[in-house]
């Protein structure tokens, strides 16, 4: 049970620059398709990464969302994992969350060690929980009539959300 609106987990999805300041990232991501449908939305981001001899290699995360409290993330290039992310409603105020990660065995024809692949695992769950501690800590703020690129996204996601709300 953690004290957070829906909302925030899904805003992720079109908010480059948390990429950099949450995650990291030397390169913000690229948006290679954003689809709005009338219960999902399709958004690809193009990442570049760095390979261990610092080489940039390029990769990316497809995600569906469905509704407000569904995700699915598929992550290609230089990772190969899936995870399932399930944002539920409690009440107000709180939301129960389920997060699940799967990681390939084999990777570019390599096949991991359980060492490798549980270290990949607990990567993920870094990630996932600095969002959440993130989400859990957020004010919803309108954005700006004057909104730079990034914030035309977060406006055109809050108008498609309104369906799911009564």
């Amino acid at each position: 049970n953690i004290n957070m609106h829906p909302q925030y987990a899904i805003e992720d999805r079109v908010d480059r620059l948390h990429f950099g300041a949450t995650h990291h990232s030397e390169v913000l991501p690229v948006f290679s398709r954003i689809d709005y449908t009338e219960h999902s939305l399709v958004c690809d981001l193009v990442l570049n990464y760095s390979d261990n001899d610092g080489s940039p290699v390029e990769g990316g995360v497809d995600s569906i969302s469905v509704g407000v409290g569904l995700e699915y993330f598929r992550f290609w290039g230089p990772d190969d994992q899936r995870i399932l992310l399930g944002v539920t409603p409690v009440d107000d105020a709180h939301v129960d969350v389920f997060h699940t990660v799967w990681v390939s065995r084999e990777l570019g024809g390599v096949v991991r060690t359980d060492h490798e692949l549980a270290s990949r695992i607990a990567m993920t769950r870094r990630d996932f929980l600095r969002d959440l501690s993130i989400w859990s800590h957020l004010q919803y703020t309108d954005v700006s009539a004057d909104e730079p690129p990034e914030e035309y996204e977060i406006r055109r996601l809050r108008l498609w959300t309104r369906r799911f709300y009564i």
